[in-house]
C-alpha cells in the first residue's frame, strides 16, 4: 500500500469506510506491511532458495551419458512390451508398450539435444537416423501383425542401437572420432514452478501494489476490487503456468555439480543456492556463517541441521507450509462458523438448539488435545496428508466464530429495520441475506485475524508433536521439533523468531481491524 493514497476515492460503502479507518492508524499500516513481508518470503521461497539456477548454459556430459546408456535397456523393454501386447492384447499391455515408447523417445530426444540437433556431426546424425528408421520399421511390422517381420524389426532395432555406441560416444583421448556436446540453454527454476506458485505470486504482488493498481478501478468498492484481484491472479497464474516450458530432466548430480563439471558453463543461481531438502553430510550441524569469507561447503546464513540441509532455505519453504495450512483452516473456520452461527441466530428453534449443543460439546475439550486425538484416529495415509490438519482444525475450531455470529444475529434480528422489512412483505430468506447477514459479520471480521494466528499456532504445535505434514516437508513446528535434544542453538532460535514475528504481525493487524470496526471510536472514518 502507498502512504499517500492507499485507498483512493471510491464509493462510500462499508468496505471503503473500513479501509480508510484501518489505514488512518500508522501501527496498523506497518503491521500489515510486515505481515505482507512474512507472507511474501514464503511465496517467494522457490525464487529465493532453490538448487535450480534461474538460467544455465552447459554441456551436460553426465546427462548425455545416462541418456545414451538408457537407449539399449529401454528399447528392450519397448520390444518386450510390444510383443506382449501383440500376444495377449488388452488395454494394460498397450499402455505399458506406449509408456516404454515414450521413454525411448525421451532418451533419443535427450541424446539429440545434447549433440545440438541438426548441427551435430554427420556420423552422429547418421547413427540417430538409423535408430529412428529401425524404430519406424519395427512399429510398422507390429502394426501389420506379421510375427516374422516383428522379430526381424526387433533385431534390427537392437543392432542399430548397439552399432551407434561409437559414433555417439563422447570425445575423449581414447575415442578421438567421437562427438562433442553443444551447450544447452534453459531456465530450470522458472520451468519447475507450479501453477499454484505462480497464482500465489500474482496474488501477493497484487496485494503489495494495491494502492497503485486500484486507481484503475475508481468506481468499485473494496470488496469488488478484492474479488477482481482473486480472479485476475488465478487467470494470470494459470496462463503463465501454461506458457512456461516443461522442467528439464534432472539426472545424476545436482545442478551445482553439473555446472562445475563444465568449465565453459554459465549459470545464475538463486540468492540461497540450496534446496530445502538438499543434504550435505560433510556440512552437518554447521553454525551460521556470517563472515565475509564463504564457508568450506557454502555460506549458510542460519546454519545447517544434522543432515547438512540449509536452515534458511528450510525456513523459507516452511513458511509456505505453515501459512497455507493456517490460511485454509481460517477460511474454512470463518465459512463454517459464520454460516452455522447466522442460521442458529436467525432461524432459532431446532437449528439454534442443535448448533448450541454442538458448540458446547466441542468446547468441552481442549482444542489441541481434540486435534491430536482426531488425527491419531485417522489412517496413516490420511493423517500424514497436508490437507488433514487444516480440515481437522476447521472441524473443531469454528465454535468461537459461530458463537459471535449467533449473538450478533440475535441482536440484529430484533432490530427495527429487520422488523420493518418483514412488515413490508419481504421474504425471510431475503431479510436474512440482505439485512441480517451484512450487519452480523462485524465481530466475525474482527475475529478473522485472530483465527489465522490460532491456526498458525495449532499447525506448528501439531507439527512439533509429529502430526500433520511429515518429514522431509518443512514446517516451522517441525523445524522446532528437530532442535530438541541437541546443542545447535540456531535450529531452535530462527524458527522460533520467525513464528513469533508472524503471529505478532497477525495480532497487530487484528487490533487494527478491531479498532477500525469499533463504532465507539471517535477517530473512525464516517
Amino acid at each position: 500500500m502507498n502512504d499517500a493514497e492507499p485507498f483512493d476515492a471510491a464509493p462510500q460503502g462499508p468496505w471503503s469506510r473500513f479501509a480508510r479507518a484501518f489505514d488512518a492508524r500508522a501501527g496498523s499500516r506497518w503491521a500489515w506491511r510486515a505481515l505482507l513481508l512474512c507472507i511474501g518470503l514464503a511465496v517467494l521461497a522457490p525464487w529465493l532458495a532453490n538448487e535450480r539456477p534461474y538460467f544455465v548454459s552447459l554441456r551436460d556430459a553426465q546427462g548425455y551419458r545416462e541418456a545414451l546408456a538408457l537407449l539399449e535397456p529401454v528399447s528392450r523393454g519397448f520390444v518386450r512390451e510390444t510383443l506382449a501386447a501383440q500376444a495377449a492384447g488388452g488395454a494394460v499391455a498397450r499402455a505399458r508398450s506406449a509408456a516404454e515408447r515414450r521413454a525411448l523417445e525421451h532418451a533419443l530426444a535427450s541424446v539429440e539435444r545434447g549433440l545440438g540437433g541438426e548441427s551435430a556431426a554427420l556420423p552422429a546424425r547418421d547413427a540417430l537416423a538409423a535408430i529412428r528408421a529401425s524404430l519406424r520399421e519395427f512399429e510398422a511390422a507390429a502394426g501389420a501383425g506379421d510375427a516374422a517381420a516383428i522379430a526381424a524389426g526387433a533385431v534390427r532395432l537392437q543392432d542399430s542401437i548397439a552399432s551407434a555406441s561409437r559414433p555417439l560416444a563422447l570425445r575423449s583421448a581414447q575415442e578421438p572420432a567421437g562427438v562433442e556436446l553443444v551447450a544447452q540453454r534453459s531456465w530450470p527454476l522458472l520451468a519447475a514452478l507450479s501453477a499454484a506458485d505462480l497464482i500465489a505470486l500474482c496474488l501477493w504482488l497484487g496485494l503489495v501494489g494495491w494502492g497503485t493498481w486500484t486507481r484503475c478501478l475508481p468506481r468499485r468498492t473494496l470488496l469488488a476490487r478484492g474479488l477482481f484481484l482473486l480472479l485476475a491472479s488465478a487467470a494470470l497464474g494459470g496462463c503463465l503456468a501454461l506458457a512456461l516450458p516443461k522442467p528439464p530432466t534432472q539426472v545424476g548430480e545436482s545442478w551445482a555439480a553439473r555446472v562445475a563439471a563444465d568449465p565453459h558453463s554459465r549459470a545464475v543461481f538463486a540468492p540461497i543456492a540450496f534446496g530445502p531438502n538438499q543434504t550435505d553430510l560433510q556440512a552437518a550441524t554447521q553454525a551460521p556463517s556470517w563472515g565475509a569469507s564463504a564457508a568450506e561447503h557454502g555460506r549458510h546464513w542460519c546454519g545447517t541441521d544434522a543432515l547438512g540441509r540449509d536452515q534458511l532455505a528450510r525456513l523459507l519453504h516452511a513458511g509456505r507450509t505453515s501459512f497455507s495450512v493456517a490460511l485454509l483452516a481460517s477460511a474454512l473456520i470463518l465459512g463454517i462458523g459464520a454460516a452455522l452461527g447466522l442460521c442458529a441466530g436467525a432461524l432459532r428453534g431446532f437449528a439454534d438448539f442443535a448448533v448450541s449443543r454442538l458448540i458446547e460439546l466441542l468446547q468441552a475439550f481442549p482444542t489441541l488435545v481434540l486435534l491430536l486425538g482426531l488425527i491419531s484416529l485417522l489412517p496413516s495415509s490420511a493423517a500424514n496428508s497436508r490437507w488433514t490438519v487444516p480440515l481437522v482444525i476447521a472441524a473443531i475450531g469454528w465454535t468461537h466464530i459461530a458463537r459471535l455470529a449467533r449473538a450478533q444475529a440475535l441482536r440484529v434480528r430484533e432490530s427495527d429495520f429487520v422488523r420493518a422489512a418483514l412488515a413490508a412483505g419481504f421474504s425471510p430468506a431475503r431479510v436474512l441475506w440482505f439485512h441480517v447477514l451484512p450487519n452480523s459479520l462485524g465481530p466475525v471480521w474482527v475475529a478473522a485475524s485472530f483465527v489465522l494466528s490460532a491456526g498458525l499456532v495449532l499447525e506448528s504445535s501439531a507439527a512439533f508433536l509429529g502430526f500433520g505434514v511429515q518429514h522431509p516437508a518443512p514446517s516451522w513446528g517441525g523445524l522446532l521439533a528437530q532442535a530438541r535434544g541437541g546443542d545447535a542453538w540456531w535450529l531452535a532460535l530462527f524458527p522460533g523468531l520467525w513464528l513469533f514475528a508472524a503471529i505478532l504481525c497477525i495480532h497487530l493487524v487484528g487490533e487494527g481491524v478491531r479498532d477500525a470496526l469499533d463504532p465507539r471510536d471517535e477517530t473512525r472514518a464516517p
